[in-house]
């Protein structure tokens, strides 16, 4: 009798997993994984080393800004402005997507000196161009990735923390771009 009551319970608990596994297929909910680096803005600062100028925490180089000091201090600035404690990628090595996020979630408001661009979440999609996955608003290409997993994933990180701008430090070829509400 007992092993009876042992076998439906273990057959209860696959099926209860199997059915809620199965929902959050349908629903189209997925653990959404971040790839996120830890900042500690009091100790991170803007030097030369080898050559180029880097934002660099201790021994450590945060960023990358090549030939630009002025690039490397307005992103630093930036972070601050922000109190950002994470600067986080989509698609590393080459990420077509960056953002930063603070304690309190995704930066708010707007920094004096700003290049940003707004979307509307509403209406992104993600569509297939010239062997490139985009998110589209509209007719315009915000960010392109090479595979289509990417594109999701950045998709479902720009909804869940509502970001509505994308900015960007030195246009046309930016040193540094970040997403904000």
């Amino acid at each position: 009798m007992f092993r009876k009551l042992l076998i439906a319970a273990g057959v209860l608990l696959f099926l209860a997993a199997f059915a809620a596994n199965a929902a959050e297929k349908s629903s189209g909910m997925t653990t959404l994984k971040e790839d996120c680096v830890s900042i500690n803005l009091a100790s991170s600062e803007v030097k030369q080393v080898g050559g180029n100028w880097k934002i660099v925490e201790g021994q450590n180089a945060l960023m990358d800004f090549g030939q630009s000091k002025e690039q490397a201090e307005k992103t630093l600035s930036i972070l601050k402005h922000y109190k950002a404690d994470r600067v986080c990628y989509v698609g590393r090595p080459n990420p077509p997507v960056t953002y930063i996020l603070t304690a309190k979630g995704a930066p708010m408001g707007k920094m004096t000196g700003e290049d940003c661009m707004m979307f509307t979440i509403k209406n992104l999609k993600i569509s297939q161009m010239g062997g490139m996955w985009h998110i589209m608003d509209g007719k315009t290409s915000l960010f392109a990735f090479r595979d289509e997993a990417q594109a999701k994933q950045a998709h479902e990180i720009i909804k869940k923390h509502k970001f509505t701008e994308s900015c960007f430090v030195g246009r046309p070829n930016p040193t540094f771009s970040y997403l904000r509400k």
